[in-house]
Parts: structure tokens; sequence; C-alpha cells
């Protein structure tokens, strides 16, 4: 008999990427988890460590501040209520202050110019420092409640409490930085932004595609970028595009990378959100692109008080997004053979992806 699988047809399978597990919304949710359990435990302890508060009875005469924004001052004193608030009553959303990972290149870049020693960082608690003027009362944390003689004691806060968050940065001895992590291997980048313009529905070749980069990224576990002293701080960047190479959308492909000091700090791909009628356009959106990612790191290193040796360079291959463009910043031609971005907008041949990957600082320890 003749089937479907014979004939080499097969149904495409689709997987769910559905996520189940939620972050909880209240403590006592959190609670009900022994790891949410265990972050919390360290939590309070850190603020006992830090002597936060001090737990003392509450006066008669002391109304508690609700989180509704009812209050009670009374002689420059204030109680508070802070565990009533509800996500999406009292609050909509939270904000964490996270660096950006050019961020973290350009100060490794000019550690290793400058000869800075660079450690590593764990901060588990923030707190401001100075003591409190003013006398501010809260009820103790939810599941943590002490009493004395029968009766429930308050907090009596000493300290400014800022909240807490979670860094790490990187470490090393003084020298060369040798960065090897997922954000640091620019080398994938191209491939990894196509397979998650799929995320929404995932199919078989899709899966096949994410394994086969799973084990490149196996076989170049020795790889990572490798900084080195630079004799000037310059500002390089190449930019590229690939026209209209989307069979389901023809949106193009953007591209670009930024050297520091001959040092990569900036890259990226990325498909454009509009349809170009041509090269030229295409070319030009993404040397447009190209240029606010430069101008923003000429604004970091401004605020890191760095002066780059020269004015900022951009190099493109194509002559007519050259001819065209007029701003602050000096655009000149490089060979379409020599033009590094390529590896951010296609796939290329081996030699032309090794000698790009070699271009961008990508090498073995």
């Amino acid at each position: 008999m003749q089937t479907r699988s014979k004939s080499g047809i097969f149904k495409p399978r689709v997987f769910s990427t559905e996520l189940i597990v939620t972050e909880p919304t209240t403590i006592y949710e959190a609670f009900s988890s022994k790891e949410w359990t265990l972050a919390a435990q360290e939590e309070y302890e850190a603020l006992l460590r830090n002597n936060t508060w001090d737990l003392v009875l509450l006066l008669a005469n002391r109304e508690l501040w609700a989180a509704n924004g009812s209050s009670s001052l009374n002689d420059n004193r204030m109680e508070l209520l802070l565990n009533i608030e509800e996500a999406g009553i009292d609050f909509h959303e939270t904000f964490s202050p996270v660096v950006k990972p050019t961020t973290i290149r350009v100060v490794l870049a000019l550690a290793v110019k400058f000869g800075w020693q660079l450690r590593q960082v764990d901060i588990n608690n923030a707190f401001l420092n100075g003591d409190l003027s003013e006398e501010i009362y809260m009820v103790q944390p939810p599941s943590f409640e002490q009493q004395h003689g029968g009766q429930n004691l308050v907090c009596r806060l000493t300290k400014i409490y800022s909240g807490s968050f979670k860094a790490n940065s990187y470490g090393s001895s003084k020298g060369v930085p040798y960065a090897n992590g997922y954000f640091d291997k620019p080398n994938i980048t191209f491939a990894v932004n196509k397979v998650c313009q799929f995320m929404h529905r995932p199919l078989d070749q899709y899966f096949k595609t994410v394994k086969r980069i799973l084990r490149y990224l196996q076989s170049i576990m020795e790889y990572g970028l490798h900084f080195t002293a630079a004799v000037s701080l310059d500002l390089v960047g190449f930019s590229d595009a690939n026209w209209g190479t989307d069979v389901d959308d023809r949106q193009s492909t953007t591209g670009f990378c930024v050297f520091l000091g001959g040092n990569p700090v900036a890259w990226g791909s990325k498909k454009q959100q509009v349809i170009s009628r041509s090269t030229a356009e295409a070319e030009y959106r993404s040397l447009a692109h190209t240029a606010t990612e430069v101008v923003w790191l000429e604004s970091l290193l401004s605020e890191l008080h760095v002066v780059p040796s020269k004015k900022a360079t951009i190099w493109y291959d194509n002559f007519r997004a050259v001819a065209v463009s007029a701003n602050p910043l000096n655009v000149g031609h490089v060979p379409a053979q020599d033009q590094v971005a390529d590896i951010f907008t296609k796939p290329l041949s081996a030699p032309l992806f090794t000698k790009f990957r070699s271009s961008l600082k990508v090498v073995t320890r």
C-alpha cells in the first residue's frame, strides 16, 4: 500500500511554546514555592543584618497608613501598611535597572586601554545611606511576625530601604578580558535572529535549525571575544542590508557592528519594519540605524569623560547609500569582500564566515 510517508509527504508538527510557570503576585503565593520562600528568607535576614528597623509596640493613638492613600500624620510620625498591595490594582509594573551588554563591552574596552583592574561584583541588597529623622512605622513582613506578651509588634524604620536586586558583572584580573557568553557570540546573531522570527509557530524544521545552532555552539566552546589594548580610541562602524530576502513579507534585514579601539562593542541583526522598494532604500535604512547606534555610543563615552581620537566613521558597500548620506559622521565605501557586517544579514560561505568571525575578534583562548 502506498502511504503518504512512503511518498515523502509529511504533515508539519506544531510544537507548543506556552509556559505554565508564572511569577507570584502576592507574598502568600510566593510562600507556596520553595525557591521563592528561600529568597524571601534571605531578603528578611539581610534586612535584619542592616538594622533596618526596631520592633516596638504601636501606640494606641496611631493609625496605619493603607496602600489606597489614606494616612495619619501625628507629631511628624507616620505608620505604613505595605503588605496589602496587589498587582494590577495598586501597581501595574515594576522597574529593575539593567545595564545594556553594549555598555559592558565599552567598559571592558576602556579597561584594556587604560589598564584598569576588573573585579567581580555580586550585589544582593541595596540600601540608601542615611538615618531617618522622622519616625516611620511599618507592619512586620507577612509570615515573619513576632509578638511581645501576646501583643503584635510593628517595625519602626531606622534606615531608608530602597529595595533589593541581583547583579553580576565580569570578573577578570588586570589585563586582557576574555568574554565568553551568549551575548558575546556575534557570529550567531543572524542565525538566532532568524529562528526567533518563528517562535509564535515553531515547526519541526525550525527546531532542526535550533539544534544545528546548538551543535555549532558546542563546537566553539573555547571561542570568545578577545579584547586587545588599542593605540587610539576611535569609533568605526560597518553597516549592511540584505534587500527583500524574506519570501513571506519581502522585508529586508539590517546588520551592523561597531568597534571601539578595534574591539567590537555593538552589533545586531534585525528585520526592517517596512518594505523597501529598492536596494538603495534598504541600504540607507540600515545606514541610518547604524548611525543612531554610533551616536548613542558617542553619548555614552561623553558621560564617561572619554573623547574618541577622531570623528566616527561608518563603512558601507553601497555607493548610492554613501552618496546620499549627509550627517556629522564620516561615511565611506568598503568593498563587499571586506564588509564584516555581512555576517549579520545573510548566510555566508564557510571561508567568508570564518574570515568575518575573526574580524569580530571571536577567537580561541
